[in-house]
């Protein structure tokens, strides 16, 4: 799940939230071009973006998204009425009761991929481990 955002305080509940249920974050530098960010989304395989769809971090997001296949990343915002835009709501996510699902983490499975800034060529992917 790539996450392109400033920080607040839905950032660190979704590191947390990811990590205890064994989804592999990819945070995105906000103050990266629209290239950069398609080159992240696409080269990490993320499976959803979470992003500020109201704010500029979510406009920036779009022209990347368009490039993807159709369909292909569930967008997910912090403060979006649910289906602005295509959008859905984090807050959604909240609207239950159930428990989280138990996921057993390894202390070397892949928590987060943070990419460098790539100023040399295209970003890499550098994985931080549950290493307890």
């Amino acid at each position: 799940m790539a996450l392109l955002s400033h920080n607040c305080w839905h950032y660190p509940v979704l590191v947390f939230a990811t990590a205890r249920i064994g989804v592999i974050l990819v945070p995105v530098n906000f103050m990266l071009g629209p290239d950069e960010i398609a080159y992240i989304l696409d080269h990490s395989d993320a499976a959803a973006l979470v992003a500020e769809a109201d704010s500029s971090h979510g406009h920036r997001s779009r022209p990347p998204l368009a490039r993807l296949p159709s369909g292909s990343v569930p967008k997910f915002d912090w403060t979006a009425a649910p289906g602005h835009d295509g959008w859905l709501n984090v807050e959604t996510w909240f609207a239950h009761e159930a428990s989280p699902p138990y996921v057993e983490i390894a202390d070397d499975d892949p928590l987060r991929i943070m990419y460098t800034s790539g100023t040399e060529s295209r970003p890499k992917g550098h994985c931080s481990v549950a290493d307890h």
